[in-house]
């Protein structure tokens, strides 16, 4: 006779999968229902909730109901099926709505108003000064101070507001973080930051007046970038901007919408109007510049001649030279090359226009260019010789630690090779705040052979010390002598800063000897501030007086700067004066200017 188990396993299966089914729908547990597939699919052996008669071991149906539901919710739950609840919740944070400036905006006034609006009240307690760092960097990384700032919370519409103690330099990039805030449950803020620029108001002329008279005049035009290229003389009358002015040339450039340079435009002649700087002034040759659609170049075309038709800007226009920029296919390298003649075919852009210089930028795994190597090539016969090639480290900020040149090959004549010669040698070390605090340029390798290790042999030496708001305290600069580490002279200088950040005093000592301390001083330097914190004056000093003291009234002024601001705090003049002039006082219409600066007050 046969095992009856399995056929009466069976029937047990299908009663039991019958009466947990009408157990649902008296429980309304619709949703259970998928455990029943799931059940099924493994062919789950469970008991029956109705009474049963298994041998002689009757069956109780409410205990066998609870312990049926207990196993079906537990094995629902490993599945990761629906209808489960979990008493373990996602933490919460406090979270940033948005900011005013908004990530990432530019021409921000420098005296802002800067908010963040919150997503639920805070804490107040938990707000205080050190909740908000502002600080201010220039794109090479080199922090500036720490900006304090006062902070105002309001209640009803979740905004923290924060006023700079001073104004804000031009065209500068600002990161403020915010730490340590909670809102009204305890939930905290995770740490937070956001970047914006400032405005910076355009130069639109500038003159050096080294001698006393003008030497050199430079300016720009509205609407247009600041541009150094456009440098001339003044004319008979020794005065910058005046009709007489002797010009050779000057540049415009062009921008589309998005404010990238698309063109260089070069004017040689003033036109038959004989005016400089008006519209007939006769173009002489224009450089157009292309870009990639993620903002990098990817070349130039220089063209010198108008072409058959006489007219700029059509398809026959003479071609100078042209540029590109190309990603090596083998590695992460950017190929530039400069190319000055269209070669045997005398057509431009094809296998013979012939390159007289090529430089590989070699990017490390954070795309920082850690090496270029630049190629000069001749003409007959086309070769390529390498002129020179550097190599650069960062640390984990992006910061420059260390630098080395070579423009000569040493004694075997073959570059990249260990006799190769430095023209350069420098490492830098940085504070937190991304601050220099060491830069050192080294003349030797030292008895050891190797650069960058211990008995290098400087040629000179800076170090800097700052306060706990990143102000410059200290500054000392050691030059050595020849091949030694003997010190041949060191400048020292050190700055007092009021409760703003502003510095009040800048003293400074040459030529003195290696102590911590200030020796002789050779002068100093004083700041002056409108009330609203802008920088009206700086006055040099460069000696004590007839009383032997610094500081006192009778401290010899050597020159000194003034600026000028609009209402709104954009710039609109700098100039500089060294000599009191005719009537021996400062401060009088006859001083002599040395420099001086003026800004387009409306961009």
């Amino acid at each position: 006779m046969g095992d009856p188990w399995p056929a009466l396993r069976a029937k047990r299966i299908k009663a039991l999968r019958h009466d947990l089914a009408s157990h649902m729908r008296r429980s309304k547990c619709h949703e259970n229902r998928r455990v029943l597939s799931f059940l099924h699919s493994r062919k789950t052996l469970c008991a029956t909730p109705r009474t049963m008669n298994l041998g002689n071991r009757p069956m109780n149906k409410g205990k066998w109901t609870q312990r049926i539901l207990f196993v079906l919710t537990a094995m629902t739950c490993l599945a990761g099926l629906s209808g489960c609840k979990t008493t373990t919740e996602a933490p919460k944070f406090l979270a940033v709505a948005s900011t005013t400036p908004a990530d990432g905006e530019t021409q921000v006034n420098v005296r802002p108003s800067i908010q963040i609006v919150l997503d639920a009240p805070i804490d107040e307690t938990s707000l205080a000064d050190s909740s908000v760092l502002l600080v201010g960097f220039p794109s090479s990384a080199n922090s500036l101070p720490v900006v304090p700032a006062t902070l105002s919370y309001a209640a009803q519409t979740k905004i923290i507001t924060i006023r700079p103690s001073r104004p804000l330099w031009w065209a500068l990039n600002y990161k403020l973080t915010v730490t340590g805030l909670r809102d009204t449950d305890g939930n905290p803020l995770q740490p937070f930051q956001f970047q914006f620029q400032t405005f910076g108001n355009r130069t639109v002329r500038r003159a050096n007046n080294f001698t006393g008279a003008p030497e050199s005049c430079m300016f720009s035009f509205p609407g247009e970038k600041w541009q150094p290229e456009n440098v001339f003389q003044p004319g008979p009358d020794g005065v910058c901007f005046t009709a007489d002015d002797v010009i050779h040339d000057w540049r415009k450039d062009v921008y589309d919408h998005k404010g990238t340079k698309t063109q260089e435009l070069t004017f040689g002649e003033p036109g038959p109007d004989a005016a400089w700087f008006t519209a007939d002034d006769e173009l002489n040759r224009y450089t157009a510049l292309a870009y990639r659609n993620d903002g990098t170049p990817s070349g130039s075309i220089t063209y010198t001649g108008a072409g058959p038709d006489g007219e700029w800007f059509t398809a026959d226009d003479r071609i100078g030279g042209w540029s590109e920029y190309v990603p090596d296919s083998n590695s992460s390298d950017i190929m530039e090359t400069f190319y000055v003649n269209a070669g045997a075919d005398q057509l431009w852009f094809t296998k013979d226009d012939h390159a007289y210089m090529t430089r590989v930028y070699s990017p490390d795994q954070n795309k920082h260019v850690a090496k270029i190597v630049s190629y000069y090539h001749s003409t007959e016969p086309a070769s390529s010789v390498t002129d020179w090639y550097s190599i650069f480290t960062f640390d984990t900020n992006g910061n420059e630690t260390s630098s080395i040149g070579f423009a000569d090959a040493g004694s075997d004549g073959t570059f990249f090779t260990t006799d190769d010669h430095a023209s350069w040698v420098r490492k830098t070390t940085y504070d937190g705040n991304g601050g220099i605090l060491s830069r050192t340029q080294i003349a030797d390798k030292g008895p050891d052979g190797s650069w960058f290790t211990t008995d290098d042999l400087p040629s000179s030496s800076n170090t800097i010390e700052y306060d706990r708001e990143a102000n410059e305290l200290r500054s000392t600069t050691l030059s050595y002598a020849f091949n030694s580490t003997t010190i041949d002279y060191r400048n020292f200088s050190r700055t007092q800063f009021d409760q703003n950040g502003n510095p009040l005093r800048y003293e400074f000592s040459y030529g003195a000897d290696a102590s911590d301390q200030l020796d002789s001083l050779d002068g100093y330097q004083d700041y002056i501030y409108d009330a609203t914190g802008n920088l009206t004056r700086t006055r040099f000093f460069a000696d004590p007086g007839t009383d032997g003291q610094w500081f006192n009234a009778d401290d010899t002024l050597a020159g000194y700067d003034d600026f000028k601001y609009a209402p709104n705090g954009n710039r609109l003049s700098y100039k500089r004066y060294f000599d009191p002039g005719i009537d021996g006082l400062w401060f009088t219409a006859d001083d002599i200017l040395f420099a001086s600066e003026e800004f387009d007050a409306e961009n």
